[in-house]
């Protein structure tokens, strides 16, 4: 069991789906295709976290900085744009090898969450049981 499925608090906060990672993949652009940029869902202000959780298995690629053409005063190249498009397709795998990473890490840890969890339930429950046999046992000897 990992660190985190010791202490889980994040569990709190409802239940969690996965997907599997290649339905988060992004497409590499090709060399005609603008880029677009879609901002992540923030939660509604309502909603509380009850723990923070964090990923220590993958590490997030940087962001790297797109080739220019410096003879081009400001202008982009035809050179230029397809050095930028090779680096962005470049980080669009390394930035879906770290989503499946870290869907992996997740569910490893959930995983091992649940099983702490259930083995507790498990334990609680016997122990509930065994005290009303005792309790049961008690009774039967008063009669």
């Amino acid at each position: 069991m990992s660190k985190r499925a010791a202490l889980l608090g994040f569990m709190a906060c409802g239940a969690v789906a996965l997907g599997a990672a290649s339905a988060q993949d992004v497409t590499p652009l090709e060399p005609e295709a603008p880029a677009s940029v879609e901002a992540p869902m923030e939660p509604a202000s309502d909603e509380t976290v009850a723990a923070a959780y964090r990923f220590d298995d993958c590490v997030r690629p940087q962001e790297p900085v797109l080739a220019t053409d410096e003879k081009s005063r400001g202008r982009v190249t035809l050179a230029a744009e397809k050095r930028a498009v090779r680096q962005y397709n470049a980080h669009v795998e390394e930035a879906n090898a770290y989503m499946r990473c870290i869907a992996d890490e997740a569910q490893r840890d959930l995983d091992a969450y649940y099983q702490a969890v259930t083995a507790a339930l498990e334990a609680e429950q016997a122990s509930v049981m065994s005290d009303l046999g005792v309790m049961r046992d008690k009774l039967k000897a008063r009669r």
